[in-house]
């Protein structure tokens, strides 16, 4: 994940909220049929969302060889465990996410409207 993260550019708390992040998912076997790559590529991304760091998917889809479509679904599975997968007492670097980022997300990646 170090290698990922410096070849996108992130910053030392992005960094660390992703590896963070990727360690939970591995640990608590929440994406069991995914490899580390796509694992630590859905981390990368969502920790750019919460640390308002602006990283598209494409960017970070062309430093680990995912597609696309990978991250999403790989990003999908991270936020049906939300709850467990921040450090305890984390903050957002940005005030627009909020303990209704996780459901907002959900409903926009399965294409409902955000509320």
């Amino acid at each position: 994940m170090p290698r990922f993260c410096t070849l996108i550019q992130l910053n030392k708390s992005a960094q660390e909220l992703a590896t963070h992040i990727g360690e939970v998912v591995i640990n608590k076997c929440f994406c069991t049929r995914r490899n580390p790559i796509s694992i630590s590529a859905a981390a990368i991304y969502l920790a750019c969302q919460l640390e308002d760091k602006r990283k598209t998917q494409a960017e970070i889809c062309k430093v680990t060889g995912l597609t696309e479509v990978t991250l999403r679904k790989v990003y999908k599975e991270l936020l049906e465990n939300w709850d467990d997968l921040l450090p305890a007492n984390y903050t957002p670097a940005d005030e627009i996410f909020s303990s209704s980022f996780a459901a907002t997300m959900f409903l926009k990646i399965n294409g409902y409207p955000a509320r």
